[in-house]
């Protein structure tokens, strides 16, 4: 990724799929005219692994979480409500991609949150059941 900044540019506007905390960010700049200096993150790439994947999102009943194959990773899905009330819905080594159902049935209509924490990553959601 090569951006072009004037001397007097302050930031670099992007997208957010575009730079994660975990992507290398390098900056090259021309001399005629423009700064010339490489910046590097210093952070590693990992954009060949995928985030969990949580659908429909707003759901009636029940919705539904992927988990990308992260084979022999320590996977431990949390799902909370507005007042703090959780339940550990799974806390294991992944073995593969799986899908796993996540049943809304006998709690009410409102807000949640599901945490699902691959070793190290955390990926928070926020989940919201109709009526």
């Amino acid at each position: 990724m090569l951006f072009m900044l004037p001397a007097f540019c302050l930031f670099v506007a992007c997208e957010k799929d575009d730079i994660t905390d975990e992507s290398e960010l390098m900056i090259t700049v021309e001399d005629s005219g423009f700064l010339t200096e490489e910046l590097s993150t210093g952070i590693t790439d990992l954009s060949s692994e995928e985030e969990p994947l949580i659908y429909p999102n707003p759901f009636k009943t029940n919705c539904y979480l992927l988990i990308p194959e992260y084979t022999g990773r320590m996977v431990k899905v949390i799902i909370s409500d507005d007042t703090g009330k959780f339940k550990v819905i799974r806390d294991s080594r992944n073995q593969g991609e799986e899908t796993i159902t996540l049943k809304f049935s006998k709690v009410p209509a409102g807000n949640y949150l599901c945490d699902v924490q691959i070793d190290e990553m955390v990926f928070r959601y926020e989940l919201l059941k109709i009526e």
